[in-house]
């Protein structure tokens, strides 16, 4: 009966077990951190594909507001001003909100946290795949 708790080296089964549940445990946390960051890492990419749609956006009202200004030079009227005035408002108001928000600082300090914490992955990564 003792035989059974004991593998040929004397050492208690038990704790083998317990060891391998352990690392069972560790890779299920690991693959767990690892679908963390990739979820991170693709927020972080839907973050700059956007910021790069406002940025397009704001070119192509920009360009039209530089056009209709040239058209209300050439052709001055009512209805042409008022949208010009219009459009120059949503612009800086676009801009406004782009500046109070700065996603582009947002961006940087989740990139630099994602590395960060993809670095601090690999080590414990390394550390467990490395046990005795």
């Amino acid at each position: 009966m003792p035989s059974m708790f004991f593998n040929q080296n004397g050492l208690p089964v038990y704790g083998k077990l317990l060891q391998q549940n352990e690392i069972n445990t560790c890779m299920t946390r690991l693959h767990q951190a690892h679908q963390a960051l990739q979820q991170l890492k693709e927020d972080i990419d839907k973050r700059c594909e956007k910021l790069q749609g406002v940025f397009n956006f704001l070119d192509s009202k920009q360009a039209l507001y530089q056009q209709l200004t040239e058209q209300y030079q050439q052709k001055p009227t009512a209805s042409l001003a008022l949208r010009i005035n219009k459009l120059g408002q949503a612009i800086s108001d676009l801009l406004g909100k782009l500046e109070a928000s700065q996603p582009e600082k947002v961006i940087a300090d989740l990139s630099s946290d994602y590395e960060e914490l993809k670095a601090a992955l690999a080590i414990k990564e390394a550390l467990i795949l490395n046990r005795p």
